[in-house]
């Protein structure tokens, strides 16, 4: 099943909202949560740079790739299809992770 793109109107102030807290805590799921409100609400060019923006940040950091779902509806957003109705990057992680060996293999070990 596929969500249905909105005016941007419907969801500017949780774009907001998520920009704000993805700021303040570098999860998945709120950075999942942000690229696909910009994919509903037709910002797909916004959506493709912060998809970028964490992967380029969990290579770096984590040296890990975002979660299969969060792969998926980046390839949704490029080929311009809706986005998926299901939930995204189930698992939760932190770049502030990184500097815990342990930490990042467990991270590792939940994102193949």
């Amino acid at each position: 099943m596929s969500r249905i793109t909105r005016p941007d109107s419907v969801h500017a102030p949780l774009i907001l909202e998520l920009k704000i807290l993805t700021a303040r805590h570098p999860s998945a799921n709120l950075r999942a949560q942000l690229i696909l409100a910009l994919h509903r609400s037709g910002r797909q060019a916004e959506a493709l740079a912060a998809y970028r923006a964490i992967d380029r940040l969990l290579a770096d950091q984590l040296a890990i790739r975002p979660c299969q779902e969060l792969q998926e509806l980046h390839l949704s957003i490029l080929l311009g299809e809706p986005s998926p109705a299901r939930r995204m990057c189930e698992r939760s992680w932190s770049v502030q992770d990184r500097g815990d060996p342990v930490r990042r293999t467990l991270a590792e070990e939940t994102h193949r």
